[in-house]
């Protein structure tokens, strides 16, 4: 609100809701505004849960896993004709630190991470989001030979699943410090 004229806005022309002249009136949201933001966060959480759960726990997992390998291999293969070249000449899979699944809990658990700490940071601290996420992968880790008949626990999944929840860590720090969220207290 212009203080001289009483109109929306600022002397500058400026939008009090953009934020673009005070940082602090970006962050103040309507008790509406707030309700919608958790409930939607609240929703992709659970979507990343849902996704996270069956694609740990099903028997598919490890059949999909096979034909993405295969369709990665015909489709470098393709490349290498069209381009003339060998990818393996470019790329040794033996300098790749990583398994394909380790990857995917890498990954699949630093998403998961970015997508409970972006929706969630305004409620609940950043080093509790840490800990329920990865208590949840080793939580699934741990149901795995109790659901499917051919997955089991491993340790290495967990220790990969730590690594991915760190990563999203890293990367919510990141978007803290570039847009900063009140945290929860």
């Amino acid at each position: 609100m212009d203080q001289a004229t009483g109109a929306p806005g600022s002397a500058q022309g400026g939008n009090e809701r953009s934020g673009a002249q005070n940082p602090k009136v970006a962050s103040r949201l309507t008790e509406s505004e707030r309700r919608m933001k958790l409930i939607l966060g609240i929703l992709a959480v659970a979507a990343f849960g849902i996704v996270a759960i069956t694609t740990s726990l099903s028997d598919r997992a490890p059949q999909a896993l096979r034909k993405a390998r295969e369709r990665q291999g015909q489709v470098t293969t393709q490349i290498e004709e069209t381009f003339d070249v060998d990818v393996r000449r470019i790329v040794d899979r033996n300098d790749i630190p990583f398994e394909t699944d380790d990857i995917l809990h890498l990954t699949g658990w630093m998403v998961g991470t970015i997508i409970v700490g972006t929706s969630l940071r305004r409620w609940v601290r950043i080093e509790e989001l840490a800990v329920l996420v990865f208590a949840g992968s080793v939580a699934i880790e741990l149901a795995q030979p109790m659901y499917s008949s051919t997955r089991q626990f491993q340790i290495g999944d967990i220790t990969t699943n730590a690594l991915g929840v760190m990563c999203g860590l890293t990367v919510i720090v990141i978007l803290q410090r570039l847009r900063p969220i009140p945290e929860a207290p």
